[in-house]
Order: C-alpha cells, then structure tokens, then sequence
C-alpha cells in the first residue's frame, strides 16, 4: 500500500489530470495505511461517483482527508470521521469531511499548518471560478466541503 501511495505522489504529478477512480483509489489506499496507523476508527465513508473516469487535477483531495485524521485522532477520546465523495451528472463534484476534534489541542499556541491555506490557492490557481470551499467548526466538529465544477 505505501509503495502504491509514494508510486501515485510521484507519477500521477506529471499528468494535469487523472480519472476520479485513480483518485478513489489513492484515497483508499490512504485510509487503509491509516487503519493500520491507529486500529479500527469509527470511519464512514460514503463514494457515489457516476462516472470513475471523470478527469481531476492529481491529489487535490487528499489535503483535507489528512487533515481529518492529523486534528481527528490522537487527542480526542472517540475519533469519528466521516467521509462523502459524490458527482453528479451535471459534472460537479461534492467532497465533505467531517471530523471530530479536541478544542483544548486545537486552541494551542502552537502555528497552525498551512494544508488548508495550501488548498485554497491551488483551488484558486485550477479551478478558479468553478468551486467553494467551505470550512466550518461547531463545537467539536470540523467541516470542509469542497465543491467542484468539473
């Protein structure tokens, strides 16, 4: 599994553009190495793609998954995540992520990463007016869902 994830990081960057059931697949080999990392989470993932060979700028979802689980796991006492990929035959792609985490650790002093700053500008740069992105923190449940015009 990790080979396959380092094999896609290093050569699915040349291409522009990759089918969303590459994409699929990266994130699930992501979330498989992630199992093994910490044991059985409590993860629900729901992926209704109409067509996998829709084409999608090379791991442009993969940011926001990884964030669920570095904020999601670790300190929070029971981790749930919860994950839903879906198009639709207009052509527009939905990816939401939901995590808990734990606002003790959240509100630290410590910098905060810049993966999400990072993904707005590579949104704004792709597909500039083809998408939203929106980050939402209620209590102890972060949201980013990301929506694209494909």
């Amino acid at each position: 599994r990790l080979s396959h994830l380092m094999r896609y990081m290093l050569y699915s960057n040349s291409d522009n553009k990759i089918t969303m059931g590459n994409e699929i697949e990266f994130l699930n080999s992501y979330m498989e190495i992630q199992k093994l990392r910490f044991g059985e989470l409590d993860i629900t993932t729901t992926i209704d793609v109409i067509n996998p060979e829709i084409r999608i700028v090379p791991m442009l979802l993969i940011p926001l998954l990884e964030n669920a689980y570095k904020h999601g796991t670790g300190t929070v006492e029971e981790p749930q995540i919860k994950i839903v990929l879906a198009t639709s035959s207009s052509g527009v792609l939905q990816f939401t992520v939901t995590n808990r985490f734990n606002i003790a650790s959240n509100a630290s002093t410590e910098p905060k990463g810049i993966g999400l700053q990072n993904v707005r500008k590579r949104l704004g740069y792709l597909y500039e007016d083809k998408h939203e992105l929106t980050i939402l923190e209620d209590d102890d449940v972060f949201t980013t869902n990301l929506t694209l015009k494909l």
